[in-house]
């Protein structure tokens, strides 16, 4: 059963056993008690999905996490993985897998303290749909998202209500949207959108020398095309003639990317050096990233990605907070899953 499970350790202190001192008391009686103390145990146990040798991995305000339900969110989690060709061949990745869904269960834990102490309704319309949203696709890959995640629904119902009630103010200003469009024009998360293109082809060989003697046939007059057919490596080439579109600045290797921008459509140029081979390169089209001038084609998607950076900021600020207030400790055994993030974590 893969869902975050809370431990209120004072509810289930038959586990930790106790002293019966009646020895007096007759062998058929003493089997019945034994027998209603076995049942009362199983029960509780099952309830709070913990046994008494597994116990909890983490401690929040004196809430226990159970260690069973992390473990069986990771067993679950781990073959999801291993079926998308993950390998979880040495103990660091799955120590990674174990610390990344133990920090989800902590969010789930402390979010959902916060929505009680606030009097927030989990059940906010936008949310809804948007979880409906999310179903379009089917409800086995929804639920392979969120066994990926550690998650159950009702909890990503709980984490999208709580970022909705804590950035339901945020908003952004004209100045903040030209800005974060005037820093896209130089990050690569945006240069897809934003950044200088290419289209050009290519003949890759071997050796420098296959690529001068080609070099010197495309000087002659021959056919680009014919020789990318005879001449160059890789079928996927040849299909294409060489012709590679879409070329993003940033996202090439350097050497081959230089050499395309370098030179203007029609030009050939000198063999590129890489770690595939010799490459001979004529670019075919450059079309110039986007300037300042450019904003008011963009305004509306600046200003939703904008708004959503401002949410996000907010959001983690508040998630922080929440966290420093909060005791969080650790039992020995389970040190290795502190993260980074939980700035308040201790041993228990």
């Amino acid at each position: 059963m893969a869902e975050t499970v809370i431990i209120y350790w004072n509810v289930v202190e038959v586990c930790v056993g106790r002293d019966i001192e009646e020895k007096e008391v007759r062998r058929e009686v003493m089997k019945v008690k034994l027998w209603v103390l076995g049942s009362f145990v199983l029960l509780c146990c099952a309830f709070v999905l913990s046994g008494c040798s597994t116990g909890y991995f983490v401690k929040i305000d004196g809430v226990k996490l159970s260690a069973t339900a992390l473990e069986e969110k990771y067993e679950v989690a781990q073959e999801l993985y291993e079926n998308m060709g993950y390998e979880f061949s040495d103990e660091e990745m799955k120590d990674n897998l174990r610390k990344y869904l133990a920090v989800n269960m902590i969010m789930s834990e402390v979010i959902r303290k916060d929505m009680i102490a606030q009097g927030w309704d989990i059940n906010l319309p936008k949310v809804l749909e948007e979880i409906e949203a999310r179903k379009t696709d089917g409800e086995e890959w929804f639920q392979m998202s969120l066994d990926s995640n550690g998650l159950t629904e009702e909890e990503l119902v709980l984490w999208l209500a709580h970022y909705e009630y804590v950035t339901r103010e945020v908003t952004v200003t004209e100045e903040n949207i030209k800005q974060f469009f005037m820093d896209s024009l130089s990050d690569l998360e945006f240069s897809n959108e934003l950044g200088e293109k290419a289209t050009a082809r290519f003949i890759l060989v071997d050796t420098e020398e296959e690529a001068n003697t080609i070099l010197e046939q495309l000087r002659n007059g021959e056919d680009f095309a014919m020789l990318v057919e005879e001449k160059t490596k890789g079928i996927e080439t040849i299909e294409t003639g060489g012709t590679f579109e879409g070329i993003v600045r940033g996202q090439m290797r350097p050497e081959f990317e230089e050499a395309v921008f370098a030179m203007k459509p029609g030009q050939i140029s000198e063999p590129v050096k890489t770690a595939f081979g010799f490459y001979i390169i004529e670019t075919l089209e450059n079309t110039p990233g986007k300037t300042m001038d450019d904003f008011e084609e963009y305004r509306d998607m600046m200003e939703s990605y904008a708004l959503d950076k401002a949410k996000n900021t907010r959001y983690d600020s508040t998630y922080k907070t929440l966290l420093a207030k909060a005791t969080i400790k650790y039992p020995k055994k389970y040190e290795y899953l502190k993260d980074e993030l939980l700035d308040s974590q201790e041993l228990d």
